[in-house]
């Protein structure tokens, strides 16, 4: 195991570089992989804020969706949009909703529905009192004053047909926090730095999305029992969803495959001018599964 940070290069010591506890899949999305001697604290620091935050955000509707625990940085929300099921709802196709663990999907700013079949007036916010207090505006006032009911709400879901969830696999956030997970692995693994160096940038991974595409792409099943594997594992495996972490030397090449939910899953090729000793690590856990109640997802009126 190297005895210095894979990012400034240094060794610890006592004093200015020291040791840092790192989660190989981040903390936020319910990695219990700890490696104490790859990344100084300074360095995961600096990371934190530049890959894993950007990262965990852009994964955040899955980590709500899937309840995990939540660790630093995890979100207890997510941002989504709806599809209406009634016309006099579509204003709300431009509103920004925030999805909490219990499908309960709030505003990100107070509202109002008029419906002229009901003759009600909704008013829908974050939470009861800021609907309550949003009933007092100018709009809402003129409403009841011409007859029609006040309805409070915290949760637009009556009205959503669907949910259009923005999870993006192959933005640059998500292909360098997976870049992030294999550079961390391998070195855990053993992998010197030197392998890897030419996917660092200075204090940081790589910001170029050209030597992302190129060195990270998805898996494919191209079997038809790899198809059925794939498309059916969710009925047949009881410790789905899962983090697979899985890095193996081909010839000259080095690989780590990343697989996290068992959804997003990348190839990262560390290096193609591997000249090291054969190398071959798994690690494997279950995230929390999602317990997938129909009746509190269903939007319905009582």
């Amino acid at each position: 195991m190297p005895e210095k940070c894979y990012l400034c290069d240094k060794p610890f010591d006592s004093d200015g570089v020291l040791k840092h506890g790192e989660h190989i899949i981040q903390d936020s999305l319910g990695g219990t992989l700890i490696a104490d001697e790859i990344l100084c604290a300074s360095c995961g620091s600096k990371l934190g804020n530049s890959v894993d935050g950007p990262f965990v955000a852009a994964l955040a509707p899955l980590t709500v969706l899937l309840d995990l625990p939540r660790g630093a940085g995890a979100h207890a929300k997510a941002k989504v949009r709806l599809a209406l099921n009634e016309d006099e709802a579509s204003s709300l196709s431009a509103v920004t909703f925030l999805l909490s663990q219990d499908f309960t999907i709030a505003p990100s700013r107070p509202l109002m529905l008029t419906s002229e079949a009901k003759k009600t007036v909704t008013v829908i916010g974050s939470t009861l009192k800021q609907a309550e207090q949003f009933s007092n505006s100018p709009a809402v006032k003129a409403a009841l004053s011409s007859g029609y009911a006040l309805e409070l709400s915290e949760n637009a879901a009556t009205y959503a047909q669907s949910l259009l969830v923005p999870v993006s696999p192959s933005s640059v956030e998500v292909l360098r926090g997976v870049l992030k997970i294999a550079i961390e692995f391998a070195n855990h693994s053993g992998v010197p730095r030197a392998v890897f160096k030419h996917l660092l940038a200075d204090g940081d991974m790589t910001n170029s999305e050209a030597l992302l595409r190129s060195s990270i792409f998805p898996y494919y099943p191209t079997t038809d029992a790899e198809r059925f594997f794939e498309t059916e594992k969710h009925t047949h495996e009881d410790w789905f969803p899962t983090h697979h972490l899985y890095i193996f030397s081909q010839y000259r090449s080095l690989y780590c495959y990343v697989e996290l939910f068992g959804t997003i899953q990348n190839y990262v090729l560390l290096s193609a001018e591997y000249d090291g000793p054969p190398v071959e690590a798994k690690f494997i856990q279950k995230a929390e599964r999602w317990e997938f109640n129909a009746d509190t997802f269903t939007a319905k009126d009582e």
